[in-house]
């Protein structure tokens, strides 16, 4: 689904995107940053899908499993691209072919059932004119609580690391370890889910709703955000399946797109993903998107809450690893 007008970089956009330019010229006298500009400038043909999790003015988790870009900084980020690269709809990438003369092109996606989406990454990019992606599990029309990771942020604040290790039978394991320790340990999960203080999704009915009424796209992230890959038959097929329907219903329109939950997969799930009727599934692996993809295998870029030189260095060599 997409909104009227939203498509390409707009004249909205070139205009916020002006400090962006002043920002470029700064910046743009370290070598470093001036090569990276060039080469996202001269990546023609290029597809790019990025990937945000929480964008947040304050609040922030003491101990962050799942990073969060400041609002100011989300906001000079969007802008940057915007001067360099044409921002367009998931949508535009997965149907219209590869134009080899066609300026470096990026879409927005959002994973999670995060209140953030709405509070805060929604109004900059209807301010921009630009359309998202967001892939969410709808875990409020089914009365759940926050995801693991988010309880176990809880955990971490109220005990500390240390205390919260000991917990989980991982002694002396720091947060970002022991987050990946668990994520696929459904004894540790069960732990966390035993131990953590109540969580409750950010993100209701009302939220998934703005999103669509802004004219953006929502796919599905999975109800319960297992790992996928080590469940049996039975397991993966409910997982793709399960509160599916439930919000299609709320956002009126068939759910096209899937994100891996912790951007992880297989062979044998691609092939259930595709099984389940999903048009494109999209892993967290930093690849660009090329004509020959398998549409189940695509990959995208995580931007993360580090300063626009340091994010442009960063694009510039993956647009250069591109050739």
């Amino acid at each position: 689904m997409t909104g009227a007008g939203i498509g390409p970089v707009t004249a909205r956009v070139r205009q916020a995107a002006r400090p962006a330019a002043r920002v470029l010229r700064k910046i743009g006298r370290w070598r470093q940053v001036r090569e990276a500009v060039d080469a996202i400038r001269g990546a023609r043909g290029v597809r790019l899908v990025l990937v945000f999790h929480r964008v947040a003015e304050r609040d922030v988790p003491t101990y962050e499993i799942v990073p969060t870009v400041p609002v100011e900084l989300f906001r000079q980020q969007l802008d940057v691209f915007g001067e360099l690269a044409e921002l367009v709809p998931v949508d535009s990438i997965m149907r219209e072919p590869v134009d080899p003369q066609r300026p470096f092109q990026l879409a927005l996606t959002f994973d999670d059932d995060l209140g953030a989406h709405v509070t805060h990454a929604l109004p900059i990019l209807r301010a921009l004119g630009l359309h998202a992606t967001f892939f969410l599990s709808g875990r409020a029309i089914h009365r759940l609580g926050g995801y693991w990771f988010e309880r176990l942020e809880a955990l971490l604040a109220e005990r500390g690391p240390a205390a919260t290790a000991d917990v989980l039978d991982l002694p002396g394991v720091p947060p970002l370890e022991l987050a990946l320790r668990c994520e696929a340990d459904r004894d540790r999960l069960a732990l966390i889910e035993r131990h953590a203080p109540p969580v409750e999704v950010s993100l209701g009915e009302a939220g998934i709703r703005a999103l669509r009424d802004a004219g953006m796209t929502v796919g599905f992230h999975t109800l319960h955000h297992p790992v996928l890959p080590p469940l049996d038959d039975a397991e993966l097929r409910g997982a793709l399946a399960t509160g599916r329907d439930e919000l299609e219903r709320v956002v009126h329109e068939p759910l096209r797109y899937f994100a891996y939950p912790h951007g992880k997969t297989d062979p044998r799930t691609v092939a259930f993903t595709q099984d389940a009727g999903f048009s494109a599934a999209w892993t967290t692996q930093p690849r660009i998107v090329r004509s020959m993809d398998v549409p189940y295998l695509l990959g995208r870029w995580e931007p993360r809450p580090v300063p626009v030189d340091v994010l442009l260095i960063r694009l510039g060599d993956v647009v250069r690893r591109v050739g």
